[in-house]
């Protein structure tokens, strides 16, 4: 297993160098000019240019990443090009938001999936596996950013509540930081739980009619503990699996989410970048979900022998 872990951190400066000419050269090949949006109705030839020199947008293309990859191994992902911040403070002031949705997305998304799918297969046929399942094509059917629009124009129409837009920091008030942050995760947690719980049931109904189990139940084991022992342990590597590498489109959807509730995130933040062609924005953020999305990979595939001891890294 040493040897496996060895293997897989070196693989990981090579796949995020390769992620880095990736996102560099595909965010700068983007169509958008930032010297016209910025300087608008006062544009002139002789004052593009400058700006571009001032920018640093002037020089080739490859000298341009190289300044920028050399930047990111000091922890720098230089300035933007709107406003001429550090775009490592915009990251980091923003983040905590992007984390906090995240993680409470996920935590819901696998409370119910999870649990509601152990159910399901448990109860096939039953009228509990027939209600999940409408719950899980109705999930499914209902993209992110339409179910997120929904909540937030339909209470005000028919009832006197509506969401109160904004952040509070969970160290000022905890209760309305949560208050803020509960429903979009449970909106993004509608998807994946969904997605969850289908897959959670057809492992378990696999797991159930496999002859161990049989066995374990001919041995008189209580039904508990033949699903915690035999069946959740055999069932649940597909889905850890399909828990991280559904990472990517939390990110994704924190997009969606952050712009529709006003949550100042990163998702927020790139939408704001893109639209203001601020490409060294754009290519931090990308960047940075990257390197978080194989973090968390690597973390998955260290939790199998957890579930199934008798997988050995070779």
């Amino acid at each position: 297993m040493t040897a496996y872990i060895v293997r897989r951190l070196v693989a990981v400066p090579v796949v995020l160098f390769i992620l880095s000419i990736a996102v560099f050269f595909m965010v700068d090949a983007i169509p958008g000019d930032i010297v016209a949006a910025k300087l608008e109705n006062s544009y002139t030839p002789a004052r593009a240019e400058a700006l571009r020199a001032h920018l640093g947008l002037d020089r080739p293309v490859i000298v341009q990443y190289g300044d920028w990859l050399g930047g990111i191994f000091q922890g720098d992902f230089g300035n933007s090009l709107w406003n001429d911040r550090p775009i490592r403070n915009e990251l980091w002031d923003r983040l905590p938001v992007t984390l906090e949705l995240g993680l409470m997305t996920l935590l819901m998304s696998t409370m119910f999936g999870v649990g509601a799918g152990i159910i399901a297969g448990v109860r096939q046929n039953k009228i509990e596996d027939h209600v999940l399942r409408f719950v899980t094509t109705f999930g499914l059917a209902i993209p992110v950013f339409v179910s997120a629009t929904l909540v937030v124009g339909l209470p005000p129409v028919f009832t006197d509540w509506s969401i109160k837009f904004g952040y509070v920091d969970f160290l000022e008030d905890p209760f309305a930081n949560l208050g803020q942050v509960a429903i979009p995760a449970a909106v993004g947690a509608l998807a994946f739980s969904s997605i969850l719980l289908r897959l959670t049931r057809v492992q378990v109904l696999e797991a159930l009619r496999q002859d161990y189990v049989r066995t374990a139940r001919a041995k008189g084991l209580l039904g508990f503990t033949v699903i915690w022992r035999h069946v959740l342990k055999n069932a649940m590597i597909p889905v850890v699996t399909v828990i991280g590498l559904s990472l990517g489109g939390m990110i994704s959807g924190s997009v969606f989410l952050e712009q529709i509730f006003s949550l100042p995130g990163l998702g927020r933040y790139i939408v704001n970048s893109v639209n203001q062609s601020d490409y060294p924005a754009v290519q931090a953020f990308v960047l940075l979900a990257g390197v978080l999305f194989t973090l968390v990979n690597l973390i998955i595939d260290l939790t199998y022998t957890v579930f199934d001891p008798r997988i050995r890294y070779s």
